[in-house]
């Protein structure tokens, strides 16, 4: 109950969830239960990836993603990846960054002749050709 904008001894639930207050002061320890539609936010903040935590409804709460490690079977987070995974991430980035360079460079070089410019363009594709062969040499299967 509230009385005068305080938590009063017997905070009961209401219908459609939990009020306020006894969100606000809900601890994430045991007894603490979902309410309709996900779980309330002290819950959600004070969970640790410990045996038990598991996955609320529409993906992993915030407090799980937050405090994932990388360790043996962590897989990627929805709408995310892994720190495990993120050196590679930056290494296929840093190459595909080389791609972008070499046609940016060769849109800016005006050849003088269609002839020069095929040339050119074939010199890019054959540099593109390594990268692309690196990027997608990589063994996905093993991740």
């Amino acid at each position: 109950m509230y009385r005068n904008g305080q938590v009063v001894q017997g905070v009961m639930e209401v219908e459609g969830g939990v009020p306020e207050p006894k969100a606000g002061n809900m601890v994430g320890e045991e007894g603490v239960t979902e309410v309709e539609g996900g779980v309330t936010k002290p819950e959600t903040r004070n969970m640790e990836c410990e045996e038990g935590v598991t996955e609320v409804e529409g993906g992993i709460t915030e407090a799980e993603a937050g405090n994932m490690e990388v360790e043996e079977g962590i897989t990627e987070a929805e709408g995310g990846i892994t720190e495990a995974d993120e050196g590679l991430w930056k290494l296929i980035l840093k190459r595909l960054r080389k791609l972008k360079e070499g046609l940016r460079n060769f849109i800016l070089e005006r050849p003088r002749t269609v002839k020069e410019g095929l040339r050119k363009l074939k010199k890019v594709l054959e540099r593109w050709s390594v990268w692309l062969d690196k990027i997608l040499s990589i063994n996905y299967e093993a991740l």
